[in-house]
């Protein structure tokens, strides 16, 4: 049932990214400045790719974006929007964000394309605060050296 509840707004935000206007001003109100800076953001399409594995396709949504970078001709960088639709934080976040990323990749080697980046941004709907934990608070007990092994990257959250 609770699988049910979530379709309807994923097929809305689906829809909503895939116009582009709304897309266009969504990226131009939240991308951080530097990011907006080295991106052409007019030639954004929709791409009805995921990363999610077919497993997860029915529980969660993802949107992809392409977007051409300035100066880059025909190299396009892809976000991934990561459409959060629980009323409260999901603590693992970063996890699956983790396995999205790697599913991109793989992907994208899979496919034996040109690897291109993606950037993970977290579009969350709830009404409580939420932080978003980085993988080194889920492994504070382990010392610096050990925890140098684990894997890193930064996200955007709204």
């Amino acid at each position: 049932m609770g699988n049910n509840l979530n379709n309807p707004h994923d097929k809305f935000v689906k829809e909503m990214f895939a116009n582009k206007e709304m897309a266009i001003e969504f990226l131009n109100t939240y991308l951080p400045d530097d990011l907006k800076a080295s991106l052409d953001i007019q030639t954004i399409e929709y791409s009805n790719t995921s990363f999610i594995s077919s497993e997860l396709n029915e529980t969660f949504s993802d949107v992809i974006l392409k977007i051409q970078v300035k100066g880059a001709i025909d190299k396009p960088n892809y976000i991934s929007l990561l459409i959060e639709h629980k009323s409260t934080p999901s603590e693992y976040i970063f996890f699956q964000l983790l396995g999205y990323l790697a599913n991109g990749y793989l992907t994208q080697l899979k496919n034996k394309s040109d690897l291109h980046l993606i950037i993970p941004i977290i579009y969350y709907q709830g009404e409580k605060e939420w932080m978003v934990k980085n993988i080194n608070q889920f492994f504070e007990d382990y010392p610096e050296s050990e925890k140098k092994y684990l894997p890193d990257f930064q996200h955007i959250f709204v």
